[in-house]
């Protein structure tokens, strides 16, 4: 739906994607399995949420997972990085496609 809607195939991606809100992570799982280039994937959420994508990623997924925190505090490209809230400041990346589905609507303006 989102490539009709779009245009754009997040499968064929070959750059970064900010995920705000990324729930336990499941679509990133799909998004970067299935992608021949594998993007750079940075997933911003709650501190808690966090850890519980970084808990999931890492027992479901068999690639790259990294979680920022002050002492590892850059994006590693073609990896999935989990960056929270509070350090959304060290994304420093080009960022080539911005994803939020409800989390924008949770957030005060």
């Amino acid at each position: 739906m989102y490539k009709f809607l779009s245009g754009i195939d997040l499968l064929n991606i070959n750059g970064t994607i900010v995920y705000f809100g990324a729930g336990y992570g499941d679509m990133v799982n799909l998004i970067y399995n299935n992608n021949s280039f594998k993007p750079t994937l940075v997933l911003v959420d709650l501190l808690i949420t966090s850890f519980i994508q970084y808990s999931y990623l890492k027992t479901t997924h068999n690639g790259n997972i990294f979680l920022l925190s002050t002492l590892n505090n850059s994006v590693t490209d073609h990896a999935i990085n989990i960056v929270p809230l509070h350090l959304i400041s060290k994304i420093t990346n080009k960022i080539d496609i911005f994803l939020a589905t409800y989390s924008l609507t949770e957030t005060n303006h």
